[in-house]
């Protein structure tokens, strides 16, 4: 585990199921987190954003290379 690969795995799941940002607030996924690992800190959605935000600016700069 790494706090890392959490924040894009949060950035991936909202990304993929057109989740909205603030569902990493919702009180029974932080629950559920902190089920699986007590230690665990969770994603703001403002985090959320900016690394949505961040994964797309970096994946965009490859997509202009390429082509």
């Amino acid at each position: 585990y790494t706090a890392e690969a959490h924040h894009a795995l949060i950035a991936l799941h909202c990304a993929v199921n057109k989740c909205p940002f603030h569902s990493v607030a919702d009180p029974l996924y932080i629950e559920e987190i902190k089920l699986l690992c007590p230690d665990v800190q969770v994603s703001s959605p403002y985090t959320v954003s900016c690394d949505i935000n961040t994964i797309y600016c970096e994946a965009s700069k490859n997509v202009k290379i390429y082509f």
